[in-house]
């Protein structure tokens, strides 16, 4: 079914791409029209305005009808992806692995070893129904919450088993093992050189003492000693651990495995933490002592490996920080500026303007935000070779990107673009709907175009000609670099406007039935020429 369904959408991409190739330069109105891209170089063909697509690149080809479905293929990377209603249900291979979702909850992954000794299927009715199976049968598992169940490698932990869940659940991570009884309140634990245990929140224990080792590649290893208790969490509590890196605040108000295994000829440092809370908190590690009165509020922190001493009273409110390793001063939420080595952060009437300055070897990045009105400008410079990445938002008007070949990108309007990660699918999926303009420019190429509500205006410049189309279509004109202009009406056929337009880098051409007669095209049996 699944793939019947990707046949007949690439059957629709493949009509628009048939009637768009004897003239590469297509427009007939709202129906359909034909142009090239230019932020990923190739041609697109859009039909009944922004609804149906179909594009192709150097490496991609994919179609779709906004917002309902879309499917991409990448055959030189061996990767495909479905979309519907997206992220409702969502489908993603890549080689032998797969997965397909709905609303997160109900998921399905078949993936394999790298060797490809073995095979697993997992699947997932969220937070109800966990199963694995596999083909070699060693590597089964099956979970129904909050019944019964044993399954790995979920949840942030190694293991996990549990009957009539919260009476019973027993856990490991690593090579601790905690056994919950009526889960939060009372647990055991125990692993290695530890033991502990909790009746939360009234008090609770844990003791590891050093022990020795080796990592996967057979070296040794040393897992040093650590203690900690609490009564009346999260109020009153000790830690005490030994770190390699004590800079590193380590402030839990819960018990957990403070330890980390370091070589044996690492030097090794101490770190102790208290808390009568809110009263008094305090932190002391030779690096770094911080002590905090009605905590957070009255807070000392004096940093020796950075050389600086930090006030914060009442904190968030007022600050200040002398040093070589940091200077501050902050007044919130009217003013702050801090400086530290190369990084520098300083806000005005926060969260209205704030800015973020960073620095290394290679790169400069500068990000400008405004959370109250969601503008975002974020640029990373190569301090080399001065080329920069730049993204401005500001919702819901515009988004501007900028690579660093020099291509640029302009969406008006921009719904979600700004707020979103997988900025890549959106854009795929609902940003032609919503895109009133739209605009690329490849100076590398000496290309430009610009779209207006959805190519009722369209204008594409190359280096051989400038095309420019209103009312969808109805008006077209062309101009040469010689001077000489021509003109179109009401879509009428004209030798003039026959041109193959910008040369198609893309080698993977249109998806075409397969030789295997009475089946349809799809992305598991689709050649390409």
């Amino acid at each position: 079914m699944r793939r019947r369904l990707l046949g007949w959408i690439l059957t629709l991409a493949t009509v628009l791409q048939i009637t768009a190739r004897a003239d590469d330069w297509l427009e007939a109105g709202p129906l359909m029209s034909s142009f090239p891209t230019l932020w990923e170089s190739g041609w697109r063909q859009d039909g009944l305005g922004p609804l149906a697509w179909w594009q192709e690149t150097p490496d991609t080809i994919s179609a779709g009808i906004s917002p309902l479905i879309s499917v991409v293929s990448t055959p030189s990377l061996d990767r495909e992806e479905v979309d519907v209603l997206y992220p409702v249900l969502t489908w993603r291979r890549s080689g032998r692995e797969e997965r397909w979702q709905i609303g997160q909850i109900i998921s399905w992954v078949g993936t394999g070893q790298q060797d490809e000794t073995d095979r697993y299927f997992h699947r997932t009715v969220f937070p109800f129904y966990f199963q694995q199976k596999s083909v070699s049968g060693t590597n089964d598992y099956l979970a129904v919450f909050p019944f019964y169940g044993h399954f790995r490698n979920r949840l942030f932990r190694d293991e996990t088993e549990f009957i009539a869940f919260p009476f019973y659940a027993k856990t490991r991570k690593r090579d601790v093992v905690t056994r919950n009884y009526v889960y939060p309140f009372f647990h055991l634990r125990e692993g290695p050189g530890l033991t502990g245990w909790q009746f939360w929140p009234l008090y609770g224990t844990q003791t590891r003492v050093e022990t020795e080792g080796r990592d996967f590649l057979g070296d040794p290893l040393v897992t040093p000693a650590s203690s900690s208790w609490f009564v009346l969490w999260p109020f009153i509590g000790h830690q005490h651990a030994e770190l390699v890196q004590t800079n590193e605040r380590v402030q839990q108000a819960r018990l957990s495995v403070l330890a980390s295994p370091f070589s044996p000829n690492r030097d090794r440092t101490t770190f102790d933490s208290t808390q009568v809370l809110p009263f008094y908190a305090s932190m002391r590690s030779p690096d770094r002592d911080q002590t905090s009165y009605l905590w957070p509020f009255f807070t000392r922190t004096e940093d020796r490996k950075n050389q600086f001493v930090e006030w914060g009273a009442p904190w968030p409110f007022l600050g200040w920080a002398n040093g070589e390793g940091k200077t501050s001063r902050r007044f919130w939420p009217f003013y702050g500026n801090i400086e530290s080595g190369k990084s520098r952060r300083n806000f005005y009437l926060w969260p209205f303007y704030t800015h973020r300055h960073q620095e290394d070897t290679l790169f400069e990045r500068d990000r400008w935000t405004s959370g109250l009105v969601l503008f975002d400008n974020n640029i990373i410079r190569n301090r080399e070779t001065d080329e920069f990445r730049q993204e401005t938002g500001f919702w819901p008007l515009f988004h501007y990107a900028h690579d660093t070949r020099g291509r640029e990108r302009l969406r008006v309007f921009a719904i979600v673009e700004n707020i979103v990660k997988n900025r890549e699918a959106v854009e795929r999926n609902y940003s032609p709907i919503w895109s009133a303009y739209y605009s690329e420019r490849d100076p590398a190429r000496g290309m430009a175009s610009q779209s207006l509500l959805w190519n009722f205006f369209r204008r594409d410049v190359s280096t051989n000609e400038v095309r420019i189309s209103t009312l969808f279509g109805m008006v077209q004109t062309r101009r040469t670099p010689d001077g000489d202009r021509h003109w179109r009406f009401l879509w009428l056929p004209n030798t003039n406007f026959v041109s193959s337009g910008p040369e198609r880098l893309s080698t993977n051409r249109v998806p075409v039935r397969p030789t295997r007669p009475g089946t349809v095209p799809g992305p598991g049996a689709m050649r390409l020429r």
